[in-house]
């Protein structure tokens, strides 16, 4: 899952986390990452507007210069569905030692 995150910070990489739950005659594996923004690249978000929460102007950067603004359009994000392609990974390789298991 890590290999298949995005990386700009690489806090997303970083957050990915597994835990294992035995039980008696199981085991679960639980993976994946735990940023809260995670959501929001896995399935993209819709168009939105931004405003500021604690200042009454929202500042950043566009091609070198700083700019206010009160509010900002947000043309929303493409998905990324990094943790669904690492299930699809893992499922295949699975099955492959599955068949290969039985054929033995």
């Amino acid at each position: 899952m890590q290999q298949e995150a995005p990386v700009r910070t690489g806090r997303l990489r970083r957050s990915i986390q597994s835990t294992l739950k035995r039980g008696k005659d199981f085991v679960e594996a639980f993976i994946g990452p735990t940023v809260s923004y995670a959501v929001f690249v896995e399935r993209g978000t819709k168009p939105h507007i931004i405003r500021p929460v604690y200042a009454r102007y929202l500042r950043f950067e566009v091609a070198g210069r700083i700019v206010f603004a009160r509010e900002v359009h947000h043309p929303g994000t493409r998905p990324n569905p990094f943790v669904r392609r690492t299930a699809e990974i893992v499922r295949q390789k699975l099955r492959e030692g599955i068949k290969m298991e039985v054929s033995a």
